[in-house]
């Protein structure tokens, strides 16, 4: 499965991307969270959409997320009952 992180260099808000994959048919959810350089944790359950670009977006402005370093976990669950972590990075401005 493949997922991304950019950060904003503007903004600095955060969009995560999931861009399919194997065993992506056997996803029951797909949940995004953020614990900002504040220490704020966001937690958000990402849509599953077929034939269109997954994302969740973290702002600055609602305080989701920061113009320095923030911390960004995904976790996927399948219809089997099982979950793993399968991201978990520091994303920061460039």
């Amino acid at each position: 499965m493949s997922f991304g992180t950019s950060k904003d260099p503007i903004t600095g808000d955060i969009t995560v991307t999931f861009g399919g994959g194997k065993g992506q048919g056997a996803l029951t959810s797909i949940e995004v969270v953020v614990i900002s350089g504040t220490g704020k944790t966001t937690t958000k359950d990402m849509k599953l959409k077929t034939g269109g670009e997954n994302a969740a977006v973290f702002t600055v402005e609602n305080g989701e997320a920061t113009k320095g370093e923030d911390r960004v976990m995904v976790t996927v669950s399948f219809t089997d009952g099982t979950s793993y972590k399968v991201y978990d990075d520091i994303v920061k401005m460039r």
